[in-house]
């Protein structure tokens, strides 16, 4: 028997019978010291391994049998902490996708804070008091029901600007409400593109004809993808080796899908009026002759509101439901990785290219 308690994020400590063992970090790349060997487990999607860093263990020459665990050498423990980062870091990668967004509601004014009479009382009080001996008894009455008078004056007057104030702060945002939800273009272009300004992959609404808008996004390039991954050896000993060409083009895959399923579900969310969204993800192609950045679309697919419901997005890598979501999806892959979708064949995506390259001049 025994117990476990969070006593920060990422940090859990467990008592049992054996002693006390703190687990430090996420399932991705977790690190284990306390009772026992330190050791990391490392977690990506269903698949998971666990690796003591301390060596084999030792029996005593004492009667009685005792357990004692070597302490595991600094190189060791660099090569954890690696481990553990780069796990990280592939977690961060699959579970783009994951994020969640609440659909944008009708936004509701906020009256400002109004000082209460008590709170105005003293001040008034005292600039009343100022001149009048603290032997008046009379005066000084006078004057503090003439500050309470005054201080009750003023919070009313207070209370009815502050009211006034909500009402033209409501009235404002009905009207934008109002112009988002009917898809005026405007209106739907500058909130949503005002909220992608912080999205990792930068995107942009460029057009919004109805229920329809357009969105385009640039994906990371493969730089993002790191060189190595952890593992293990067939020793079950942990081991960090450098990924294969397909390897990091898969995951650079999963990258991809995955920041073009985030921006669209960003889109939907704060954008209550759009159904349908078109999303063009282009990535670089090198430098022309005069230095400019050159894009080439990856994936352009088209998605309905009503087809994002239900979707199992922890537990689905981001192809998968790029493929079962999307209503129309032009995407090329060859051993993982996202083959540019040739211009000639789709004249249409050329010009959008263009606009690109245009805004990054």
């Amino acid at each position: 028997m025994g117990f476990s308690v969070r006593i920060a994020p990422g940090v859990r400590v467990r008592a049992s019978s054996r002693g006390m063992r703190t687990s430090i970090g996420p399932r991705a790349a977790r690190i284990h010291v306390g009772s026992g060997r330190t050791g990391i487990s490392t977690g990506v999607g269903p698949f998971g391994a666990y690796t003591s860093l301390g060596g084999s263990r030792s029996r005593s020459s004492s009667s009685g049998r005792s357990s004692a665990y070597a302490t595991p050498s600094p190189a060791a423990i660099q090569k954890a902490q690696e481990a553990a980062e780069l796990a990280a870091i592939i977690e961060q990668i699959l579970s783009v996708h994951h994020e969640e967004f609440h659909d944008f509601t009708r936004p509701i004014a906020q009256a400002q804070a109004v000082p209460s009479v008590e709170q105005l009382l003293p001040s008034i009080t005292e600039q009343h008091l100022q001149g009048i001996s603290v032997f008046a008894r009379k005066e000084r009455k006078a004057a503090r029901q003439a500050a309470e008078a005054q201080a009750q004056h003023q919070h009313s007057e207070l209370a009815r600007q502050a009211i006034q104030q909500q009402a033209a702060m409501q009235a404002e945002w009905d009207r934008f409400y109002q112009a988002l939800t009917a898809n005026d273009p405007d209106a739907v272009m500058g909130w949503v593109n005002s909220c992608f300004e912080d999205n990792e992959a930068p995107a942009s609404v460029v057009d919004v004809q109805g229920n329809e808008m357009t969105v385009l996004l640039t994906a990371p390039a493969i730089d993002a993808i790191p060189e190595r991954k952890p593992g293990t050896t067939s020793a079950g000993n942990l081991s960090i080796r450098k990924m294969t060409k397909t390897d990091r083009a898969t995951l650079h895959s999963e990258l991809i899908c995955g920041h073009t399923l985030l921006t669209v579900k960003e889109a939907f969310a704060m954008a209550p009026g759009i159904t349908t969204i078109r999303a063009v993800t282009f990535g670089t192609e090198g430098r022309d002759a005069y230095g400019q950045a050159q894009y080439t679309p990856l994936i352009a697919a088209q998605f309905s509101r009503p087809r994002l419901t239900g979707v199992q997005w922890t537990s689905t890598p981001a192809l998968r439901i790029m493929v079962d979501v999307s209503d129309t999806l032009l995407i090329d892959l060859k051993r993982g990785e996202i083959q540019p979708i040739p211009l000639k064949d789709h004249p249409e995506l050329e010009e959008l290219a263009h606009g690109i390259e245009r805004d990054h001049q």
